[in-house]
């Protein structure tokens, strides 16, 4: 690989003159030579103007490609670059030009990349060049080119290499072909974007105009001065001619970075037009000097500037582009200091609601090009020269301004990337500054530098009021290193919460982390863009505005949080709005949001879009918004997507942060067991009931027609017809079961013999936004004792996702804090449960409400608490582990159980897979089960109140089942359903659920399922009691 240097050599020049390891090329006519700055067998076709890999001064946004053919570079004098990377810096001052070459080394064999760098240096005069060895970033480097050797560049051996001398000709057409080059593709996307590229008719060019202009190129000083004359005294030409290219002579002069020439012109009154933009623009200080003196001598007071005054089709640059905002983008320290030494100034843009007039009639005009003005306004302001030399406390500048690109880039959508790439660009200002302090004095007073009170002073209490400020305006990290003590850089992330910091943390190093921001997989659809907007605007001002309220009452979500509304709503538009709530949220949190100034906020989002009735939004909100907060005050890797994909699971929300942990698992396949004997079936009988969802509160003839998540409530008012009344026993609207229809469940199901009861979970009622420790203990303990005075054989209970309190939340033993600690509930069932089995079964209960017992040899129930793998189970946002160790708990108990050959049935509530289930929980559920498939020979859930079944399948055979789940169907009618029960009769020998001759009707029943028929619940009474039937 090599990087060289080509021009074309006339007949009769030594070729000595190339230097040492000069390569000719092949070709005819005038003979070729390239300046060898490496080794290689071959020359590549392409040269790519790109960033260099080692000098982090040169901008990001200096550097585009240009690719030239070989032919092109052989037989033109320009730079050829072989397989290497080029890049072009501008100096500042005087006509100082660098040429960075850096060799690509992505065909090198070395572990370690190195890179070197050379620089072609001329003087203003161009009179001579030099090229110079300018940098390495290692000791030595070892390549593998085609030949097969290695070099061993070290920084001596360039330099004697490299240094050279090139004629000023040669070098001077160089330098002008890549600079005109570069005018037209190094600016970068933010300069391309405020170009305007004219399509007009240029002038034909006389004889005399040419040879003007090329005067001008080749720098010829004492031919322009003559032709400039003449030009005065005949007008033979026309001094303000162009070329083809648009350039006039005063920008060809700037191109070339002439002074001379720039001073010659002006001194002759061409007319300036754009050049001091275009000077700004090439970076030429001296040039930006003179035009600047010029223009203040032909500059009238009240008419517009030279660079203002150009009519929209004949200008380079859009009207909104003023030198400063120009030097700004260009990050031009020494421009943007001349610039605000004569008085210029850069205000503030409008607000992006402004109202005024001028707002106004720009947007109406063309709201893309008052959006353009905007960016390149904060484009200029997030400069780091400019906030450097312009205001008195760059550090707060940079958090204010940073936070305000923040809020543009959630309101401006065509220019969001660009808004937080310029956010990103002051955060780093920012930490760039900290970076600098030598010793720990200095770290103190910037940490606790406070613009309104006293200087700090050594010794001071430390308040930390930077650090503070820091955290309220989000400043996603800051970074301090302490030189003094050599101490190195520390990024560290964490969330909300600034660690106590005590006076000594001024040794070195202070951290802390704000949350990250808004990632959310989904660009809002077109038609709730002014939804969000005022929620965004909400959340910002904390200001219920006509505006605001207008515009969420005009979006209607009505029940869009409740079971299979995903089939209702459009699913992208949910997941947005949701990850936009929750980043707001977080945001809000990271910034000191009290929990009462939440409470407000989730409610005027959750009552005008109508989510939910008002007591319905305020109950569910006081439940949840503890668990919320302690989530993201304590959990370092909440964030929306994490939220949304897990709790919006069926929507198909993006899960961001994948929820990872597995199980381990005993090897081996499943034992073989033998089928049930058909010819000698001998069987047990087991009744199994579900979802009874005890209503305490239940109305008879109350409101079936409510609108909320429960019906036929004491409190929601009379119907307003009598078909909108409440039945005696139950309704099929949104209603729960009274106690009268819990005893006449159990009064009908005890009219059949059985050996043992499951409930597969749900307790409490659906009135969800009132629930409480003291409630559902009060009914679960009600059941319970009913169950043990009704059923003479035994019980065996688990827990449902409605038993705790909030609903759903199983916070992990890990949780300090009692407040959202749900042991009392597995305490409740520790003790009710064992009295219900008739076996001890605390231990386990009280880890993670499950268990593990044997009712008879060979057999072998495991009730386990699936509500964990719940996707409503927001604790399991908490952290990526299997909660309560319960799934390698039953991994092992099942392998105990292969072990002793003892079949298993297994009790949940929750079915697994599907959309209730975390899929992580129940891909690692799915592998046990199939583990066991021949030890587990039942599955018995709940939860969906449907009469139905889940076939488990091989996943390397995908035809081949292995298993099924039962479920119990539901008590409760909630809602549109029969309430019912199930018999199982399971053969002894393999404890596998068989058909049987069902009663005298010789029916074949696999379960027996006993329900309600269709009935109208309106017409019976208590004297009509037999409601139930065979379905």
């Amino acid at each position: 690989m090599t990087s060289m240097f080509c021009w074309k050599k006339s007949a009769g020049e030594d070729e000595k003159e190339a230097g040492p390891g000069a390569v000719p090329l092949a070709s005819s006519g005038p003979t070729e030579t390239c300046i060898e700055m490496g080794r290689t067998e071959t020359v590549a076709t392409t040269c790519l103007l790109e960033k260099p890999m080692i000098d982090k001064k040169v901008k990001e946004d200096r550097w585009r490609s240009l690719k030239v053919d070989r032919d092109a570079c052989c037989t033109t004098p320009i730079i050829y670059i072989s397989r290497c990377e080029c890049a072009v810096r501008r100096k500042s001052s005087g006509a100082n030009v660098e040429l960075f070459a850096v060799q690509d080394l992505s065909a090198c064999s070395s572990t370690r990349v190195e890179c070197f760098s050379v620089q072609i240096r001329c003087t203003s005069h161009r009179d001579s060049c030099r090229v110079d060895y300018a940098g390495f970033s290692g000791s030595k480097l070892t390549c593998g080119g085609t030949s097969g050797h290695s070099l061993d560049h070290e920084r001596s051996i360039f330099h004697d290499r490299l240094e050279m001398e090139i004629r000023t000709a040669k070098r001077l057409f160089l330098v002008t072909f890549l600079l005109r080059s570069q005018r037209h593709s190094i600016h970068g996307m933010m300069e391309e974007e405020n170009v305007i590229r004219p399509h007009q008719e240029i002038a034909q060019l006389s004889l005399d105009e040419k040879k003007f202009l090329l005067a001008v190129e080749r720098g010829d000083v004492a031919s322009t001065r003559r032709t400039l004359q003449k030009a005065e005294e005949t007008g033979f030409i026309n001094i303000n001619c162009v070329d083809p290219l648009g350039r006039s002579a005063l920008l060809m002069a700037i191109d070339n970075e002439n002074l001379e020439m720039v001073e010659l012109l002006i001194e002759h009154k061409v007319e300036t037009k754009d050049a001091l933009l275009h000077a700004i623009s090439e970076e030429f200080v001296e040039a930006v000097e003179v035009l600047l003196d010029h223009e203040e001598t032909i500059h009238k007071p009240g008419e517009p500037h030279s660079w203002e005054a150009l009519p929209p089709d004949t200008a380079t640059f859009t009207p909104d582009i003023t030198p400063l905002i120009l030097s700004a983008h260009r990050d031009n320290y020494e421009i943007i200091k001349i610039l605000l030494d004569r008085g210029a100034t850069l205000p503030m843009p409008h607000d992006v609601r402004c109202g005024c007039d001028e707002c106004v009639t720009s947007r109406m005009e063309d709201s893309l090009r008052h959006s353009r003005s905007r960016i390149n306004a904060y484009r200029a302001l997030a400069s780091p020269s400019l906030i450097a030399l312009s205001s008195k406390d760059p550090i707060l500048t940079a958090f204010e301004l940073s936070w305000e690109l923040r809020r543009l880039s959630l309101m401006e959508h065509e220019f969001k990337s660009e808004y937080q790439e310029l956010r990103k660009q002051c955060q780093d200002f920012a930490t760039a500054l900290l970076d600098h302090t030598r010793s720990s004095y200095e770290l103190e007073v910037l940490l606790n530098h406070d613009p309104t009170g006293p200087a700090f002073e050594h010794g001071d209490r430390m308040h930390l009021n930077r650090l503070k400020l820091a955290i309220k305006l989000r400043q996603k990290k800051i970074c301090v290193k302490n030189s003094s003590s050599n101490l190195p850089h520390s990024c560290f992330p964490s969330i909300v919460s600034l660690a106590a910091m005590a006076s000594t943390c001024v040794v070195g190093l202070v951290s802390f982390l704000v949350f990250s921001s808004f990632a959310a997989s989904y660009t809002p659809p077109d038609d709730i863009v002014p939804l969000e907007k005022a929620i965004v605007e909400y959340f910002h001002t904390h200001e219920e505005t006509d505006d605001i309220l207008k515009t969420l009452d005009s979006y209607q979500f009505p029940h869009v949080l409740r079971e299979g509304a995903e089939e209702v709503y459009d699913n992208p538009t949910v997941c947005y709005l949701c990850n936009l709530v929750i980043d707001l949220v977080i945001e809000e949190r990271v910034l000191g949001l009290t929990r009462e100034t939440l409470i407000k906020e989730a409610h005027v989002v959750c009552t005008h879009l109508n989510i939910e009735t008002d007591r319905v939004c305020t109950g569910m909100i006081e439940l949840y918004v503890d668990p919320l907060i302690y989530a993201m005050d304590n959990y370092g890797n909440f964030t929306s997507n994490r939220f949304c994909g897990s709790v919006l699971q069926s929507y198909g929300c993006p899960p961001g942060d994948a929820f990872e942990w597995t199980v381990d698992i005993a090897s081996g396949n499943s034992v073989e067991r033998p089928p049930p004997d058909d010819t000698n079936l001998q069987s047990f009988t087991i009744l199994q009931l579900s979802d009874i969802h005890y209503d305490p509160d239940y109305t008879p003839n109350g409101n079936a027609a409510c609108g909320e998540p429960i019906c036929c409530q004491s409190d929601q008012g009379e119907p307003e017809s009598p078909e909108q009344a409440c039945g005696y026993w139950t309704d099929y609207r949104d209603a729960d079961a009274p106690w009268h229809l819990v005893e006449e469940t159990v009064r009908q199901a005890k009219t059949q013999d059985f050996d043992y009861v499951y409930y597969t979970g749900d307790i409490i009622a659906h009135r969800v936004w009132e629930t409480s420790i003291e409630k559902n203990t009060d009914a679960i303990t009600k059941l319970h004792t009913y169950f043990k005075d009704n059923f003479d054989v035994p019980v065996f209970p688990i827990f449902g996702n409605h038993e705790p309190h909030p609903l759903n939340l199983w916070p992990e033993d890990n949780i300090n804090d009692e407040q959202h600690s749900v042991n009392w509930l597995f305490q409740l069932a520790a003790k009710q449960w064992s009295e219900l089995i008739g076996e001890d079964v605390t231990e386990t209960v009280l880890k993670g409400g499950y268990y593990s017992v044997s009712p008879r040899p060979g057999f072998r129930v495991v009730g386990i608490n699936s509500n964990l793998g719940y996707v409503d189970n927001w604790w399991l946002l908490y952290e990526d582990i299997d909660p309560f160790n319960q799934l390698q708990w039953l991994a092992d108990t099942l392998k105990a159980a292969e072990d002793n050959n003892e079949s298993v049935h297994i009790l949940s509530h929750v079915p697994t897979g599907g959309a209730s289930s975390l899929k992580v929980w129940f891909r690692e559920y799915g592998k046990i089960v199939e583990r066991f498939a021949n030890t587990i020979t039942g599955h018995f859930n709940g939860h969906t109140h449907k009469d139905e079944f889940h076939v488990f399948y091989n996943s390397s055979e995908p035809t081949q089942a292995i298993g099924v789940a039962f479920n119990g169907a539901s008590v409760t009618s909630f809602s549109n359903n029969n309430p019912s029960y199930k018999y199982y009769y399971v053969d002894q020998e393999t404890f596998v659920s068989i058909s049987v001759v069902f009663g005298p009707t010789n029916q074949k029943l696999l379960p027996v399922s006993v329900g309600l028929r269709r009935v109208d619940f309106q017409s019976h009474s208590s004297q009509l009691p037999r409601l139930f039937a065979v379905a």
